[in-house]
């Protein structure tokens, strides 16, 4: 049962969510700051979600949003630790990002930790490693770029280019559930394509597997 402060907090995250689904990003972080200060675990959902707001904001915020995402993560946000290590994955930073992954991992999820455990494999052994994401942000590239295709804003050999990229890079993979299956099974049907070779029909037929999963 909730205790007072518990839905209080709750209920001021969850409006926060509500405001910036609207496109009230001032009011969605005026709530989710007030949120953030109470004796709850809500609270470190709303500093994980204001830190994710003001990174992305695009205004002068980031370092701000960076300090929230530290803090949330540092009180036992997994969440949080996950933005943080794509942000300096986004940065180029493999020493930080791992930082933020194993911290992930140690928080309990449990993709984080088979990545920490492919990248200390790599390390063990002397290899280069990737800055490895979770399998629903990859099935999310490859789902836009299967859409880029239908659409003709690319062509099928630099589909097949870029599929067989990842399909290299993901070699650790048995990474999470059906996410990771599907992404894998999409990857290896584009990656194997002959000469190049892919059709709009397939195409659309893969995105009919990715639509299934999402709802």
């Amino acid at each position: 049962m909730l205790t007072y402060a518990d839905k209080s907090a709750y209920d001021l995250w969850s409006a926060g969510w509500t405001a910036s689904d609207a496109g009230r990003p001032d009011e969605a972080r005026a709530l989710w700051e007030r949120a953030a200060e109470m004796e709850s675990d809500y609270a470190l959902y709303a500093m994980g979600s204001l830190g994710k707001l003001l990174v992305e904001s695009g205004r002068d915020d980031h370092a701000e949003g960076m300090a929230w995402l530290e803090r949330a993560a540092g009180l036992g946000h997994e969440t949080a630790a996950f933005y943080l290590a794509m942000e300096y994955r986004s940065r180029n930073d493999p020493a930080v990002y791992l930082q933020w992954m194993t911290r992930e991992a140690e928080l309990g999820s449990e993709e984080a930790e088979l990545i920490v455990r492919a990248i200390s494999r790599r390390l063990a052994a002397g290899r280069d490693w990737p800055m490895y994401i979770h399998a629903r942000l990859e099935w999310i590239h490859v789902w836009c770029m299967l859409e880029e295709f239908r659409d003709g804003k690319i062509d099928a050999p630099d589909l097949v280019s870029w599929a067989r990229a990842i399909l290299e890079r993901r070699t650790a993979v048995g990474i999470g559930g059906d996410h990771s299956k599907i992404t894998r099974d999409a990857i290896r049907a584009l990656a194997d394509g002959d000469g190049g070779v892919l059709t709009t029909r397939q195409a659309k037929s893969l995105l009919v597997e990715f639509d299934a999963l999402a709802r």
